[in-house]
């Protein structure tokens, strides 16, 4: 995501766009309902219930970005963060996996990146663009096999 937010702002962002990238933390929410199941399942639910966060703390990051002044969010740069946890030795000195520490809400922080950041936000773009294409032409070639109402999305 960080990638993709970046090159998004370096390829529209002097249109008007404004991309931000959230990091939501580590939420306990249903998307775990698979992950493990019988008793380490239910050890690993109650861990996840006191370290994780809940979906309403895990929400705070996109709210703060969709309301955030796109002015001020341009100061930031061309990766604008915003993450839930409060970090004690500044942003240079993340949580393991910038997903742990005391909730905060939300704060604007400086995200881990590769050295060469630009080339691989490129990179993830002209990939993402590829794998777009592609599904593009097979929507294209079904619409032409099976017509128009085959194809229609509810």
């Amino acid at each position: 995501m960080l990638l993709f937010t970046h090159q998004l702002n370096v390829r529209y962002g002097s249109q008007g766009l404004v991309a931000v990238a959230c990091n939501p933390g580590a939420v306990y929410s249903d998307i775990w309902r698979e992950a493990v199941r019988g008793l380490a399942g239910r050890m690993f639910a109650l861990f996840m219930r006191i370290c994780f966060l809940s979906t309403d703390q895990g929400s705070h990051t996109s709210v703060t970005a969709a309301l955030a002044d796109s002015t001020e969010v341009r100061k930031r740069g061309l990766l604008p963060y915003c993450q839930p946890y409060f970090l004690a030795l500044g942003p240079r000195f993340l949580m393991p996996f910038e997903m742990a520490g005391p909730f905060v809400g939300s704060c604007w922080g400086i995200p881990r990146t590769p050295t060469n950041l630009s080339a691989e936000a490129e990179r993830v773009w002209r990939v993402s663009a590829e794998m777009v294409e592609g599904h593009m032409r097979a929507d294209v070639a079904g619409l032409k096999r099976h017509g128009k109402a085959h194809w229609k999305r509810a």
